[in-house]
């Protein structure tokens, strides 16, 4: 009788070797474990690109602030030498050097017909996203309030000039703006900052 116990119990599968179903503790197969590795990959190139974008779009936004304030300093300087401001641009998309895109451009360009206005101005700068506009007027004059942002500029008591900088990073005609004016000095309005 002993015996035939002991054969019972040998012929009883260890829990180490039952199936998945069956609670069993079993390993990845390698297939599934290749796509888990596929799948981290993908997710991580994915995550380094938006970082980057993150970060380049950062660095132009910081640039875009710099070129404003720069641009504006000029313009300022120009004022104080010859008590007047010069209305380098028809409209607030009349882009100086060019039209914006997602590339950078040098904003001394020689081909734009408005060169030798901008040129008096003598801001010098290295490659640029951001491309500028510039209305100005004397004290008679009313300054053009841009439709896509919502200022309202007071009647001038002498003369002023309005700034604007556009940029496109993505190049999908959808444009970020910066405007600075002599009307709120050092303080830059953004709109569409994200585009």
């Amino acid at each position: 009788m002993a015996s035939s116990r002991s054969s019972r119990h040998a012929r009883r599968p260890s829990s180490h070797r039952r199936g998945r179903g069956s609670g069993g503790e079993q390993g990845f197969t390698l297939v599934e474990l290749m796509v888990v590795i596929a799948i981290v990959g993908v997710m991580a190139a994915l995550g380094v690109f938006g970082i980057r974008r993150f970060l380049t779009a950062g660095k132009a936004r910081a640039d875009a602030d710099d070129a404003m304030l720069g641009m504006a300093t000029a313009i300022r300087t120009y004022y104080d030498r010859n008590r007047g401001y010069l209305d380098c641009s028809s409209d607030y998309d009349d882009f100086y050097p060019r039209k914006p895109n997602a590339n950078k451009h040098v904003l001394n360009d020689t081909s734009n017909s408005d060169q030798s206005c901008w040129s008096l101005y003598g801001y010098r700068m290295g490659p640029t996203y951001i491309s500028f506009a510039v209305r100005a007027g004397t004290k008679s004059d009313t300054p053009p309030n841009p439709s896509w942002l919502t200022i309202t500029y007071p009647k001038p008591k002498e003369p002023w000039f309005v700034l604007v900088g556009t940029m496109d990073l993505d190049g999908d005609g959808v444009y970020a703006r910066y405007v600075t004016s002599s009307f709120s000095p050092g303080v830059i309005h953004r709109t569409n900052e994200g585009e």
